[in-house]
């Protein structure tokens, strides 16, 4: 299972439910709980007329009804051929992606075949678990269990893996004449946001000051500290708060 998927571990959690670490018994669900694979074929954002190589990827994707299959946004991103593995099959099918939401890091595919899905019963939505604080849980998936942990403030951990206090995303993307940064805040503390170039130089400072919980929304020209234009090329835009960071890439094209 790729370790990015404790977002939708977690969604699923509040599905199924979650239990302290220890087996989880799936059931009937787990005939409603997918292998998504994905060959995929990224941008060159520099050389718009080439593509980065072609790569194979896999995630977890759970049957939710009519509205499809849902998975992680980031799993079938960029997408070429798209392939679904129901538990118990040999051979997957194809699928296409239905919608997709990168603000909330989730998308919905669904299947050519409709009939791949008959019997198959969909897991519905409930109740957000009762979980404690600082305590392990496990939650299914298709290639099998993932170990998360609730803190406090709300933040999920994958094996110890905190998520992070501050996330940072850009767009558009490239900026041709200015982007917006948009950032989330899990909690108070002290932000900075920086952009910098490839070589590791703070070209501009965005913010820097006390930040409250919340959505900030801040913007970037495409100019350094003095006003002037960068050159075209990568650039990274790093959130930080009391210590913890995100990180975002962003191409400046002409």
């Amino acid at each position: 299972m790729m370790k990015k998927d404790w977002m939708i571990l977690a969604v699923l959690g509040v599905m199924v439910g979650s239990k302290p670490v220890c087996a989880v018994e799936l059931g009937a669900v787990r005939k409603a709980i997918f292998k998504v694979q994905v060959i995929s074929q990224e941008p060159d954002h520099k050389q718009p007329w080439n593509h980065q190589p072609v790569k194979s990827s896999s995630g977890t994707g759970f049957y939710i009804g009519p509205a499809g299959i849902l998975t992680n946004a980031h799993v079938v991103a960029n997408g070429k051929f798209i392939s679904v593995l129901k538990d118990g099959d040999d051979e997957p099918v194809s699928a296409r992606v239905k919608f997709m939401a990168h603000d909330c890091d989730l998308a919905l595919i669904e299947v050519q075949d409709p009939g791949y899905l008959s019997g198959v019963a969909p897991i519905a939505f409930g109740d957000i678990p009762d979980v404690r604080e600082d305590e392990y849980y496990e939650l299914p998936g298709f290639d099998g269990p993932a170990q998360i942990k609730f803190l406090r403030g709300g933040a999920v951990g994958e094996g110890g893996r905190t998520a992070l206090p501050v996330r940072v995303s850009v767009a558009p993307n490239p900026l041709v004449t200015s982007s917006a940064v948009r950032l989330a805040v899990r909690r108070a503390g002290d932000l900075r946001v920086e952009v910098y170039d490839g070589t590791g130089q703070v070209v501009r400072v965005l913010s820097s000051g006390r930040a409250a919980p919340g959505h900030v929304v801040l913007n970037w020209d495409g100019a350094d500290s003095a006003g002037i234009r960068v050159s075209t090329g990568v650039y990274f835009v790093r959130a930080a708060l009391d210590g913890s960071r995100s990180l975002a890439k962003v191409v400046v094209t002409e």
